[in-house]
């Protein structure tokens, strides 16, 4: 048998490996969620924290005190260019948050199974008069929600959070490194609150930071059940929640 026929008879072998999963995103504060008990789910691409255990005591946190969650997962699109301009060509959605940080920057938020449908809307919003680019992996977010999260941030930077309106956002320094905040009106049973977006490899140190700082506020670390009103039900997008 010459070499060609050898060649032509003899199959490479079939890869041999463990079966194949898809793949699992999770926030830079996984370990010590899970440390604490956290209960993890399955939204979108990302395992996040649905609860601590208690949930009627998160929940009240939201409301009466201080609930501290890490809302890493969700959607992100990073938008520069005209804003107001952009902004008003994005089709209306009830679960797109629209955070303008300037005349020439904002963020868009959705839920983590929303994939790249804002993403593409961005993008044909934005050319030519600017750029859309997915952030997804860029930040860690958490939701500081209830009465006492503007005492947590007073703490922590010396931005004024209370003059943010509902829905404004701005950039500041929070414990020392850059920071996102945006602020998020009451409602549905939460009260009002902020959401802090800062770059991924700070996410352990922010989560660390904001418990430690909270202390003697009735503060608690809550999942995202919480944070969404027990009236929902099954309904869990806490994407923009």
């Amino acid at each position: 048998m010459s070499e060609q026929e050898i060649t032509q008879t003899v199959a490479p072998p079939e890869p041999v490996g463990p079966p194949r999963r898809d793949a699992v995103g999770r926030s830079p504060a996984h370990h010590l969620h899970a440390a604490r008990g956290a209960r993890f789910r399955r939204e979108g691409p990302f395992e996040v924290v649905a609860t601590y255990g208690d949930l009627e005591a998160e929940r009240r946190a939201t409301r009466d005190g201080l609930a501290i969650a890490d809302v890493t997962g969700r959607r992100m699109v990073d938008v520069r260019g005209p804003i107001d301009e952009i902004l008003g060509r994005l089709p209306l959605a009830p679960d797109l948050r629209r955070a303008r940080i300037s005349s020439r920057w904002a963020i868009l938020i959705s839920a983590p199974d929303s994939g790249d449908t804002y993403l593409r809307a961005a993008e044909a919003s934005a050319s030519p008069l600017g750029m859309a680019t997915d952030a997804t992996s860029l930040y860690a977010s958490f939701r500081l929600a209830g009465p006492r999260a503007g005492d947590l941030l007073a703490r922590l930077t010396a931005f004024d959070v209370r003059s943010l309106e509902a829905g404004a956002a701005t950039g500041t320094q929070l414990a020392k490194i850059s920071a996102i905040l945006i602020a998020i009106p009451a409602g549905d049973g939460v009260g009002r609150g902020y959401d802090v977006l800062v770059p991924s490899e700070y996410g352990r140190y922010a989560f660390e930071t904001l418990l430690q700082a909270a202390h003697g506020l009735d503060a608690r670390p809550c999942g995202w059940d919480a944070l969404v009103p027990a009236s929902a039900g099954a309904d869990r997008r806490g994407g923009t929640a």
